[in-house]
């Protein structure tokens, strides 16, 4: 440990700080952890407690660079609005460490807009249809955690127009064939398959799979080959040459 100097741990840190369990009790002066925490802010959870000062917290809340929030390495003392504000636009989970007494409507509705996601950790007392809009506007895929009460036709349709995997999250009674084609027309090449495999087996008909090629061809793939027409492969693949790929063999002959 004597040759771990403070230079040599800081050259260290700033490649990775996946090193810092090897820095040396004696090296983790306040200079040397706020030096680390602003380079690093996941690096807050090796600081010792008797060094977290507010500075050193907020440098690290700022800084922070996965998805999971330094604020839970925060002390609660030191959690202060304007901490919790500045960590819930860095990291979808902030919210989830911010204290109760300070998650308000406003401060909840401040926290969706950045990450729909964050609703998750929303008490559900305070889930108005304003803040659970601005929520799934964000990420549709929030509507998982929409309450079912609030869950109207037009409320999944707004979910799925911002990301088709939210059909997932669509309680049945209101999958209509129109819902589902909308997250179709929408859906991107890796959102295909989860999209298709939430739509309920009786809206596939043939006349839902000939909507459905008409507006995104790649789709062809979920369908089975017994429903798989010449025509409706044609249709397929006028929308998407891609989808010539999932045409049985015997419909490719002349």
């Amino acid at each position: 440990d004597a040759l771990k100097t403070t230079e040599l741990c800081l050259a260290a840190v700033q490649d990775t700080n996946m090193v810092l369990e090897y820095v040396p009790e004696n090296v983790k002066t306040p200079e040397f952890c706020l030096a680390v925490v602003s380079m690093h802010g996941s690096a807050l959870s090796i600081v010792p407690e008797a060094l977290k000062t507010r500075e050193l917290c907020l440098s690290a809340v700022e800084n922070a660079k996965y998805s999971s929030s330094p604020l839970q390495f925060v002390p609660i003392r030191l959690k202060t609005p304007e901490m919790c504000f500045v960590a819930v636009q860095e990291c979808a989970d902030a919210l989830k460490y911010v204290p109760d007494r300070l998650k308000t409507p406003e401060f909840c509705l401040t926290a969706v807009k950045f990450h729909g996601s964050a609703l998750e950790h929303v008490p559900d007392k305070i889930k108005s249809p304003e803040l659970c809009l601005a929520a799934i506007e964000q990420s549709g895929s929030a509507l998982e955690f929409v309450p079912e009460k609030i869950k109207t036709a037009k409320f999944c349709l707004a979910a799925i127009q911002e990301s088709p995997s939210a059909l997932e999250y669509v309680p049945d009674t209101l999958k209509t064939t129109e819902l589902c084609l909308a997250a179709i027309s929408d859906a991107g090449h890796w959102d295909n398959e989860r999209v298709f495999g939430h739509i309920p087996a009786y809206l596939k008909t043939p006349e839902f799979f000939i909507a459905a090629v008409k507006q995104n061809g790649s789709v062809l793939k979920f369908i089975s080959d017994e429903f798989k027409t010449a025509d409706l492969c044609k249709l397929a693949v006028q929308q998407s040459g891609h989808a010539l790929q999932y045409v049985p063999t015997a419909l490719r002959k002349p």
